[in-house]
């Protein structure tokens, strides 16, 4: 059995790597079967697709397709580059929150069980 060869679009997953096409009808057989049928869907003629990138991971994607050919370009490709940027920064700034409320909780439950140990502990010991 042959690899498999990734799709164009995988590119944007698996190396950071932001794309731009013009005309999707000039890359339609490289493209996944399932971004084929959205693209059907849609009637996207022209699509940007940017990794969600926070330090050195990737989150996920962002996408923006029009359906008229050579409607996105460069300057459109930077704009979502940079926009992409922004999300994922916040994307992590709000797991990270979550991580540290998620800690805090942990560690309230900690102070509540070694405080009521410290009270049986000074109970038992003023009964002697």
């Amino acid at each position: 059995m042959l690899p498999m060869m990734p799709h164009r679009e995988d590119m944007v997953v698996l190396q950071g790597l932001p794309l731009l096409i013009q005309d999707i009808q000039s890359v339609w057989q490289d493209l996944h079967p399932v971004n084929r049928r959205l693209a059907e869907l849609s009637r996207s003629q022209a699509l940007i697709i940017v990794p969600l990138k926070a330090k050195d991971h990737i989150l996920g994607t962002l996408t923006v397709d029009r359906t008229r050919a050579h409607s996105l370009g460069q300057e459109d490709l930077e704009l979502m580059t940079t926009l992409a940027s922004q999300v994922a920064i916040a994307l992590d700034n709000a797991s990270a929150y979550q991580q540290i409320e998620e800690w805090n909780v942990g560690l309230e439950l900690k102070i509540q069980e070694r405080t009521q140990a410290l009270e049986q502990a000074d109970r038992l010991r003023s009964q002697f």
